[in-house]
């Protein structure tokens, strides 16, 4: 064989090599060809709402956090990046230096800072912007087209839509200012961690079910929910949701699989709330209590090697949160929230300059300059002294929970029902009610009213006792109590301003779709009638959303009237859902009516998060898709 010949064959190996490779990872993070669609779509609907800028006040303090790491330290530097000062909710005062949180979602998002500075180098992030929306677009139509067998078609059509997309951009495209990269990194990171929240509840209601019930799962639990609405706005949560529901996912796996799959995901379970702690340690001690008090009594097997194996796991993804907390205070278990707080004292200068000015992209309604509250008020860092000092802490935040839920249930209807003009909650600088309940934010949820009765069957049918092998009946116990336990550490403070969609629940919401998605006369309903649930939520979006939309232009409501108009409109739908699944367990199974039902309320939340980022909450930030900025520049003259 000639020399040629020979360089060749060892390039068609290579790339070979190198297909499978990525044919392999493609199968590890989406499960199949429909995952990576419900990632694409998911990922598409949040780079349209992205807007780059400051929601909440703390929002300063996360991105001053990874200015800082991404100068090789931990601390942040005095002269601050963002805001004109460092005393911004979340920073803290530590031996003279000041430190941020969250540093488990700062170091997730320094590599996309690495990218980002690395695309600038070559081209504008304006133009990387456009050029990477438009690729995820012919991505998306190109793997539709092979799911239905249509590659052709399908192909020509997104390619003809994505270089108009891309010119489109280009056309309306404004340079963006280096010192924004950051803020773009840390907005990145929340924008996939959305679309892992997407593939974690298709992968889990597929194996659960089918894939037609994933699919719903997936597309639902951002587009239809607050997650899509917090997707691009660099908090926590998002973050936390997908945690919590890889945690979830791997239960799953490791009871519905043989004892080897059962050694690979039950460690792996613990090994994702352990990076939670890294993240917001306070939930991740819920999230672990729950995983406990469901794994033990549910494996197949507790005896010291399995036991040892899963610590094993738990203990080297808890390294990084025990080295962060050990090179700023000298603790290993003291997080960040329990920090001495910054107050705006004098500090020792520790070098570094801050940055450049800053374009004014918060300016507008009050929402943007709103702080963000802790979850019961900040227990005393010494208590207790160690690990079980801290468990003992979350013991009694739980306490107060149901304390709370005692004598004052008025604080369910206001976080879960209907929220309306609350005595002291209304938005600070404006005055105006804009913070929804769950149910408003996401009428999808009116299904759960049916779960009790539900439940019932279940154990009529099954006994008192349901087979704790059933890896469902894991599934939804571990779900049901991060639900409860998550519930009652925030109650005592809910309801609270700066919400707008109760965000310290956020995981609720993606818990709650899986719930949905459980239900048998919902799937009944996408198996017999699922195009007429997508027709008729394409409908609410594109006619539907473009109703409200005017209904509001030509009442000049303002920002409080528009989201109670949510309000009402998501408590319509969903009252709506939850008659149709009571009639369905009386005996009058009604599948058209379901379907419009389902359609309605999956419409309703999406276009609270489309019509709150290109209307009510514009101007708070600019949108980073040169088009996005573009019509909500339109909508607003």
């Amino acid at each position: 064989m000639s020399v040629a010949g020979r360089v060749e064959r060892r390039l068609a190996d290579a790339s070979g090599g190198s297909t499978a490779a990525a044919r392999l990872v493609g199968r590890a993070v989406f499960g199949d060809r429909l995952g990576l669609v419900v990632f694409l779509a998911a990922t598409l609907f949040s780079l349209s709402c992205w807007r780059i800028g400051f929601f909440i006040t703390d929002n300063y303090t996360i991105a001053n956090t990874l200015v800082g790491v991404s100068r090789g330290h931990l601390w942040v530097p005095p002269d601050v990046v963002y805001g004109d000062s460092p005393d911004t909710p979340g920073m803290h005062l530590v031996d003279g230096r000041l430190y941020g949180r969250n540093y488990g979602h700062v170091l997730l998002a320094l590599p996309f800072l690495w990218t980002i500075e690395a695309v600038a180098a070559v081209a504008d992030p304006r133009v990387a912007v456009a050029a990477c929306y438009s690729l995820l677009l012919l991505a998306l139509a190109t793997q539709v087209g092979r799911l239905v067998d249509r590659r052709r078609a399908f192909a020509l059509g997104g390619s003809a839509v994505a270089l108009f997309t891309f010119a489109a951009n280009l056309a309306v495209a404004r340079p963006l200012d280096p010192v924004w990269f950051p803020m773009v990194a840390l907005q990145t990171s929340t924008v996939v961690a959305a679309g892992a929240v997407a593939v974690l509840l298709y992968r889990l209601v597929a194996r659960a079910h089918d894939r037609r019930a994933g699919l719903f799962a997936g597309l639902a639990g951002v587009l239809a929910t607050p997650v899509g609405f917090w997707a691009s706005i660099p908090k926590r949560h998002v973050v936390v949701t997908a945690l919590t529901l890889a945690a979830l996912y791997s239960l799953y796996r490791s009871r519905a699989g043989d004892r080897t799959i059962e050694r690979r995901f039950r460690p792996l379970a613990y090994a994702w709330v352990a990076l939670l702690a890294w993240v917001h340690a306070p939930e991740a001690l819920v999230v672990l209590l729950a995983l406990l008090a469901v794994d033990l009594p549910t494996a197949r097997a507790n005896d010291p090697r399995t036991l040892a194996t899963v610590a094993a796991a738990f203990g080297v993804a808890l390294l990084p949160f025990l080295l962060t907390n050990a090179m700023v205070v000298g603790t290993p278990v003291e997080p960040p929230r329990l920090w001495p707080d910054y107050a705006g004292e004098p500090l020792t200068q520790t070098g570094g300059s801050g940055g450049g000015p800053l374009e004014d992209a918060n300016a507008g309604t009050g929402a943007g300059t709103t702080t963000d509250g802790g979850p019961t008020g900040r227990p005393d860092p010494n208590a207790g002294g160690g690990l079980l000092g801290k468990v003992s802490v979350l013991l009694g935040l739980l306490a107060d929970g149901a304390v709370a839920l005692v004598e004052r249930p008025s604080r369910l209807r206001y976080t879960f029902l209907r929220s309306g003009a609350i005595p002291g909650v209304e938005e600070p600088g404006i005055r105006q009610a804009i913070n929804l309940t769950v149910v408003e934010s996401a009428p999808l949820l009116g299904a759960l009213c049916v779960l009790p009765i539900a439940l019932g069957r279940r154990l009529a049918s099954d006994g008192p006792f349901l087979s704790r092998r059933d890896p469902t009946v894991a599934a939804d116990a571990f779900a049901v109590a991060v639900a409860v336990g998550l519930t009652l550490v925030y109650l005592p403070r809910l309801p609270l301003h700066a919400q707008v969609t109760v965000r310290y629940l956020l995981p609720l919401f993606a818990l709650g779709v899986y719930g949905v998605a459980r239900q048998a006369p919902v799937r009944r309903v996408l198996v017999a009638r699922g195009r007429l649930v997508a027709w008729t939520a394409s409908a609410g979006v594109l006619l539907g959303g473009q109703a409200v939309f005017a209904w509001l232009a030509l009442t000049d409501a303002p920002l409080g009237e528009a989201m109670q108009f949510h309000a009402w409109l998501g408590l319509a739908t969903a009252g709506g859902l939850a008659a149709w699944l009571l009639l369905d367990s009386a005996g009058r199974p009604l599948p058209r009516v379901g379907a419009v039902c389902l359609g309605l309320a999956l419409a309703a939340g999406a276009n609270l998060a489309l019509l709150a980022s290109f209307a009510h909450f514009a101007d708070v930030g600019v949108h980073a898709l040169p088009l996005a900025r573009a019509l909500a520049d339109a909508l607003a003259s």
